[in-house]
């Protein structure tokens, strides 16, 4: 069974740099976008295999990351 949906969150971020002996970090949160296109497979009437990717978009000060991850697990319906 085929699916389309999107994920809305918070991404925090954290950035550190170490030089001779100094390090300077920051951590940042930005909004994140995710899209999502999937497929469901059922092996019996309470457990489903999942596959889907998703398309993050990571929104930060002017500017933007994407990210493609490819996700696979299982689904327990509970009725």
């Amino acid at each position: 069974q085929p699916y389309v949906g999107v994920g809305v969150g918070l991404t925090s971020t954290t950035t550190k740099v170490s030089l001779l002996g100094t390090s300077v970090s920051t951590t940042s949160t930005n909004f994140n976008l995710a899209p999502t296109l999937g497929f469901r497979y059922g092996l019996s009437d309470a457990l489903d295999l999942d596959f889907n990717v998703k398309y993050n978009i990571i929104f930060g000060d002017g500017d933007s990351i994407s990210l493609l991850p490819i996700g696979r697990g299982g689904v327990y319906k509970l009725n």
